[in-house]
């Protein structure tokens, strides 16, 4: 019995031996009579040494799993022979089929790796800017009057002129003071800082013992 798959393709070989006078090459062919009306014809390959060999299409589409009856013809000329009546069984081959298919998700914890921490040097603080205070150099002109020089300061007094004694009356002549255009009071200066206080007060010293 010949069993074939029908949902991949196959193939088998068989022996015949021919007798007598032939005239001209034989064919062969293998037959498989699907159902009462249908029968599929294929032929076979001479391999050599009365070997055949008969190759089969995927036949899923055309015959369902089961026993048919299956025959090999033979034409030489012309003449129609049938040396073997046979039957031939149709398989399925082995084909994995997945049902139920469920999906399960699966939930990994997060892995969490520290890796060594190296702590970098701190840069250096820059250095605090040193401040150097130098007393201003205070001119003569700039020092205020001493309290000598204002004692010694001559204040104007008015021309003023003695009566006259003639004969008569008396006469008093008085000569106006001049007037003097005063200044316009100038600005506030801004209250002094410690420094400049003491520098007028090394001045105001130095100019006593001047004087002295």
């Amino acid at each position: 019995m010949i069993e074939i798959k029908r949902n991949e393709p196959c193939s088998f070989e068989f022996e015949m031996q021919i007798t007598g006078d032939a005239v001209g090459e034989p064919e062969v062919f293998f037959d498989l009579k699907a159902t009462p009306g249908l029968t599929l014809c294929f032929k076979a390959v001479h391999a050599g040494n009365g070997v055949y060999s008969v190759s089969l299409p995927v036949l899923e589409r055309h015959v369902d799993a089961g026993t048919y009856p299956c025959e090999i013809c033979v034409t030489i000329g012309d003449h129609f022979y049938v040396p073997l009546v046979e039957e031939c069984t149709i398989k399925d081959a082995p084909k994995p089929v997945v049902n139920n298919l469920k999906m399960t998700s699966v939930v990994k914890s997060p892995v969490v790796s520290v890796a060594a921490i190296q702590q970098k040097p701190a840069a250096p603080s820059p250095a605090a800017p040193t401040i150097t205070m130098q007393p201003k150099a205070v001119m003569p002109a700039d020092l205020p009057p001493s309290e000598e020089e204002i004692e010694d300061e001559e204040v104007p007094v008015p021309n003023y002129e003695p009566p006259v004694v003639g004969q008569g009356t008396a006469t008093i002549r008085y000569t106006p003071p001049v007037r003097e255009e005063v200044e316009p009071a100038k600005p506030e200066a801004p209250p002094k800082s410690k420094e400049q206080v003491q520098d007028e007060e090394m001045v105001s010293m130095m100019l006593k013992k001047r004087t002295k």
